[in-house]
């Protein structure tokens, strides 16, 4: 939820920022800030409650990132391709939007357990240690 507030949010005002300051660099900035927070998202230390605002602070972060991103991909496209083109382009990148939606989604749904299998933690360890404190294995 923090993901998409922060992003629906902030994508006019980093769409303009990209035209002032270059949509590839604002572009690749979005990259940078999503991989930081990928990573720091991935290492989780914290347990309890401060565990689970640790991840919803880093998702907020992952939000900038990819609001940078949602706000200039559509212009670079428009930038790169010519107006008889434009249509399959946008087309395209909507398509493999959705399709890494549905994967993301499916995949998750797919490593979880079911009727009493083995724990999400080994594949999981940040959602772990949010909920139980650091795993001896």
């Amino acid at each position: 939820m923090g993901f998409l507030l922060v992003t629906a949010v902030l994508v006019v005002s980093f769409g303009r920022i990209g035209d002032m300051y270059g949509r590839v660099r604002m572009y690749n900035l979005g990259f940078a800030v999503f991989t930081l927070f990928s990573i720091l998202l991935s290492v989780t230390w914290l347990t309890g409650d401060a565990g689970a605002l640790w991840i919803i602070l880093m998702r907020v972060g992952q939000g900038i990132g990819g609001a940078f991103l949602f706000a200039n991909s559509s212009a670079i496209l428009t930038d790169a391709f010519p107006s008889n083109e434009r249509g399959k382009a946008m087309g395209i990148n909507g398509v493999a939007l959705v399709t890494g939606s549905f994967l993301g989604w499916s995949s998750v749904a797919c490593s979880l357990p079911s009727n009493g299998g083995s724990s999400s933690s080994s594949r999981f360890p940040s959602a772990s240690l949010a909920r139980y404190g650091p795993t001896s294995s």
